[in-house]
């Protein structure tokens, strides 16, 4: 019997005791087939010679969890991930309606919280404890929906059950939610865009009797850079390349209405940002620019970046 890509179902649930497996999911999210969480064995070889011309069998090495989950974005569902990249966020709720406003930020502390993620293949369910997002990528196109990739690392793998899965995501988002500012003004020429931003996450592995990692811990700084394609019809961006001088740059996507004037929203900012490419080049016919931009802490707002997400959960902590 063969089972489908296209059948499989993902979902997650934060620790109550971090690194420690959770039974069941409480939340379901509908993700790219690509999606996949690996647990693997590395192997260490066998150095030795023995008089002959081959290799000898090799020790068992480190086994290693990790994972790539990509959907395209939709403002519920992204805030689990980003809560695993950044950390908590400072909720509210926006005038007494079902809309709360999460804004995350960086958080300084290295052992982030820790999340189980449930795969559910069809040929079997596995659970993957001890999982944090090192990176996440963000894109969009002029004619394509805004996609989400999140970089996963974890401890190990172990059967799981994936529960009862309702998806509560909200509607998808595409190119025509998206509005790309630069120096907080909006700026219509810009055909496609990506961004990142990642955490300095890493496995931290000891002499503890086990092939496992035991934690996952930020050993580097946080990063955020990206790109994005836009026509001339000014010089005035790429001027400021020459310049070397700062400019915000900020992807606002917003879709449909929660209450009110609130919309599901996914905002992502980056208040210091350096272009460090801005070449005259061609697109279809038309002067354009290839741009790329790395971010800076900002001492005027005291943060690198910033990704304020709108929808009905009340809190991620």
């Amino acid at each position: 019997m063969s089972y489908a890509t296209q059948a499989k179902r993902f979902g997650l649930k934060k620790e109550t005791t971090r690194l420690t497996a959770e039974s069941t999911p409480d939340y379901w999210f509908a993700a790219d087939p690509e999606s996949n969480m690996d647990y693997a064995l590395k192997h260490i070889q066998d150095p030795s010679i023995r008089g002959v011309h081959a290799a000898m069998p090799p020790v068992a090495g480190p086994k290693t969890c990790e994972g790539k989950i990509m959907l395209p974005a939709n403002a519920q569902d992204v805030g689990e991930l980003f809560h695993m990249l950044l950390g908590d966020a400072v909720s509210a709720q926006q005038a007494a309606t079902s809309a709360y406003l999460h804004t995350f930020t960086p958080n300084a502390s290295i052992s982030p919280d820790t999340y189980t993620i449930f795969e559910d293949r069809g040929l079997n369910v596995m659970k993957y404890n001890g999982c944090a997002v090192k990176k996440i990528d963000l894109s969009c196109a002029v004619d394509g929906l805004v996609k989400l990739g999140a970089e996963i690392i974890g401890i190990a793998e172990a059967s799981g059950s994936i529960g009862t899965p309702s998806y509560a995501g909200s509607a998808l988002l595409a190119f025509p939610n998206v509005t790309a500012k630069l120096g907080g003004s909006s700026d219509t020429n810009i055909r496609s865009w990506a961004c990142s931003i990642e955490n300095g996450l890493q496995a931290k592995r000891t002499l503890a009797q086990s092939q496992n990692a035991q934690d996952v811990v930020r050993m580097g700084q946080y990063k955020a850079s990206g790109s994005f394609v836009i026509f001339f019809e000014n010089a005035t961006q790429r001027d400021n390349f020459i310049a070397n001088t700062a400019q915000a740059v900020q992807f606002l996507i917003e879709g449909a209405i929660i209450a009110s004037t609130y919309k599901y929203t996914i905002d992502v900012s980056f208040p210091k940002a350096h272009f460090t490419a801005f070449p005259y080049e061609d697109e279809g016919g038309l002067l354009a620019a290839k741009v790329t931009f790395e971010a800076f802490y900002d001492t005027a707002t005291s943060k690198l970046c910033s990704v304020a997400v709108t929808n009905t959960k009340t809190a991620y902590a």
